[in-house]
């Protein structure tokens, strides 16, 4: 009989979403269009036709490019022009393009959509394997308090967090960020998590040094084996990240500039407005993480607050604080 764990729930969300795809390994001059969809042959994929997202017509004409500008160009067929002219030009245009390409392309499905097309070799790591990879590494170690803090699996990607051990005295958390992708737009990652307790603020960082990212080559196998030891080392990263947090609070700063550095002059009123809160007054590097950190729970959707918490995360990472200097 299977044991369940905190993250069983998850693991079952994430394999109800597995039911509605459908990937196609196949030549790509074997694909055609019609209608504006992309269609597989029937040996291939049995399932009708599949409806672009911006994501997947921009993977589209990214590869199409080649076959207009020439071999090893970077430049993508206009993906705003072809999301916009009629179905008829559509289809002849992208069919009389795949035709020059031989290359196997991966189509991945959800539902009626093709939510990517990616390379052939493309390794499926699935969010589902992730995940099952991190609840073996949880079991494996079996700590004491383990919890699972804010998380998101959605279809395409996967951001989850886990608390590992806290700092009572402190009053912090330390654990781990575990993310995917699946249709070509995330790394497997394993990053360093703070929580917060005082404000339940998250700080995540992908700084190189601090973290495991690797993107979708080699084997499957290959990758979980990376997840799995990262998992192991990430522990003393996020200490660290937790001793740069609290000595942030000694470096001052101009406010406003640094706001304005690391989040850009064109954020929304109400955001910026929701970081200045979440400073509390603190005209330092690490009010200025606390206020960054405090708008992204205002976020609902799990993978985005992660990207912003991260954003405060690196730039405490990428910056000396005063007590280092």
């Amino acid at each position: 009989m299977n044991t369940r764990t905190f993250l069983s729930p998850l693991v079952e969300q994430s394999q109800e979403q597995d039911s509605h795809e459908a990937d196609v390994v196949c030549p790509a001059n074997f694909l055609k269009f019609k209608l504006g969809q992309v269609i597989a042959p029937p040996n291939f994929l049995n399932v009708g036709p599949l409806s672009f997202t911006e994501w997947s017509l921009t993977q589209l004409c990214k590869k199409l490019g080649p076959v207009v500008y020439g071999e090893g160009t970077s430049k993508s067929v206009p993906v705003d022009f072809m999301g916009s002219v009629t179905t008829d030009v559509f289809d002849y245009t992208m069919n009389s393009l795949v035709q020059n390409v031989d290359k196997p392309w991966m189509i991945r499905g959800y539902d009626d959509n093709c939510r990517a097309i990616l390379d052939g070799k493309y390794p499926t790591v699935s969010n589902t394997d992730i995940l099952q990879a991190l609840d073996t590494a949880i079991t494996e170690s079996n700590p004491k308090g383990i919890r699972l803090a804010e998380s998101g699996v959605y279809p395409d990607v996967l951001s989850v967090k886990t608390i590992w051990k806290d700092d009572t005295q402190k009053g912090y958390g330390i654990g781990a960020c575990v993310r995917n992708g699946e249709i070509g737009n995330r790394k497997v990652a394993v990053l360093p998590l703070i929580k917060i307790h005082s404000c339940d603020n998250s700080i995540v960082t992908n700084v190189d040094a601090f973290s495991f990212e690797h993107v979708h080559r080699g084997s499957t196998s290959s990758l979980l084996y990376g997840l799995r030891a990262a998992i192991a080392s990430v522990f003393g990263m996020a200490k660290e990240v937790a001793d740069r947090y609290f000595s942030a609070f000694l470096t001052p700063i101009n406010l406003m500039a640094e706001l304005d550095a690391v989040m850009g002059t064109d954020i929304q009123d109400e955001f910026r407005d929701l970081i200045l809160l979440g400073t509390k007054g603190s005209q330092t590097m690490g009010g200025l993480v606390n206020g960054i950190t405090y708008a992204a729970q205002s976020i609902e959707d799990q993978d985005l607050r992660v990207d912003m918490e991260m954003l405060a995360g690196n730039y405490l990472l990428r910056n000396r604080v005063l007590a280092e200097i």
